[in-house]
């Protein structure tokens, strides 16, 4: 299945909006405005869980094309007889 750009855009903006605003809210927070800074950053913190989640909805990428590996031999090990 594969995802196309415009709906994998969307909860990448969120994660970014949503990083920006938990750290908006952390810089309130450390230059004073505790309470304003705190809902900022909860409200920020709410979105990345939701941004994280819409982006793992989106389902898998398609599975990357590799070429076949070659088996590797396996070694023959000797028993206790043949090294006598």
């Amino acid at each position: 299945m594969a995802v196309s750009a415009a709906t994998e855009r969307r909860p990448r903006n969120t994660i970014a909006l949503a990083a920006t605003l938990t750290l908006i809210g952390i810089a309130l927070s450390a230059s004073g405005n505790a309470s304003v800074g705190a809902w900022v950053t909860l409200v920020g913190l709410v979105m990345v869980i939701y941004g994280l989640h819409r982006f793992g909805r989106t389902g898998a990428d398609e599975p990357l094309p590799f070429a076949p590996r070659k088996q590797k031999k396996k070694k023959k090990r000797r028993s206790a007889e043949e090294e006598e």
